[in-house]
């Protein structure tokens, strides 16, 4: 494992929309990027009707990168995962709507690489409870859920998050029912044809930031640490395939102080009664309306 230490400091807004190619790779928009060096702690407010939310507050830049090997004439990284509980009153099953991940870029220079999101159930298989498995798979019928990216080209010395948006339903991408699953992102070169070289792919990661969510919940003191590359790919949806283990930020053996890694995820709330109701109403004058 390699654990870099770095300061955040100012920062720069992009919030125009995006939507999400869902056929082959996607699209991402940068939602904002600070350099790895320098002071100010928070850099920007939460996404309105998010259910999970870590984006606001970096924890002192520090972050946490990988070792790239080469898979398939691939160049490809380990995955890195937190685990994500959304907020109680998230509608199980409800669309994801709009997703935020972000990347901690330690070379001294530019890279471009494709960021590849996966998704695992929280099964404890075979690790224990609390632990991820196998792929997460949502959507009827049930799919693996998981997201490749066009490359991006991260900036030096950087922390860069980046948003995609989905149309309802286009995906099948949603809530799990126990609204608790596991978020992870690796990098390729795309066989190198990004141009980033195993050293530079190395140097990509993610960063820490708060230990308390602003919206939902995530253990400060548990991520996964991926042993193997291929952990990231598609396969049998329900069979074990995630090779790594569960480790603690290097708290509090290492001394450093809980933290999680950023994401933000946007999804309905569990319909208020009165609003219930209030539909209910409707469709039931609708209903009369039309006799």
């Amino acid at each position: 494992m390699k654990r870099i230490l770095s300061t955040v400091a100012a920062l720069a807004l992009f919030t125009a929309p995006a939507l999400a190619q869902m056929n082959g790779e996607m699209g991402a928009q940068l939602l904002w990027s600070a350099p790895l060096n320098g002071g100010t702690p928070s850099v920007r407010g939460v996404t309105p009707g998010a259910s999970y939310s870590n984006v606001t507050t970096l924890s002192g830049g520090q972050g946490i990168a990988t070792t790239a090997g080469i898979e398939s004439g691939n160049g490809i990284t380990p995955i890195l995962m937190d685990d994500i509980t959304f907020a109680p009153g998230t509608l199980p099953g409800g669309d994801i709507s709009q997703l935020t991940f972000c990347v901690a870029n330690f070379n001294t220079s530019t890279v471009s690489a494709r960021a590849r999101l996966r998704f695992w159930a929280d099964d404890g298989q075979p690790d224990g409870a609390n632990s991820p498995s196998t792929y997460y798979a949502s959507g009827t019928p049930a799919t693996q859920q998981g997201f490749t990216f066009n490359p991006i080209t991260f900036n030096a010395g950087s922390v860069s998050c980046f948003f995609t948006t989905f149309a309802p339903t286009a995906t099948g991408f949603k809530v799990p029912g126990s609204l608790k699953f596991w978020a992870g992102v690796q990098y390729d070169n795309n066989a190198g044809g990004t141009g980033a070289s195993l050293a530079q792919l190395s140097n990509l990661g993610q960063a820490f930031f708060a230990d308390v969510p602003d919206v939902g919940y995530s253990n400060p003191n548990e991520y996964w640490f991926g042993l193997s590359a291929n952990n990231g790919f598609p396969n049998n949806v329900g069979t074990p395939q995630v090779q790594g283990f569960v480790d603690d930020f290097g708290y509090p053996a290492g001394g450093a102080p809980p933290v999680n890694f950023g994401w933000e995820f946007v999804s309905p709330a569990v319909p208020e009664p009165m609003t219930m109701g209030l539909l209910g109403l409707g469709a039931i004058a609708l209903i009369r309306r039309r006799r």
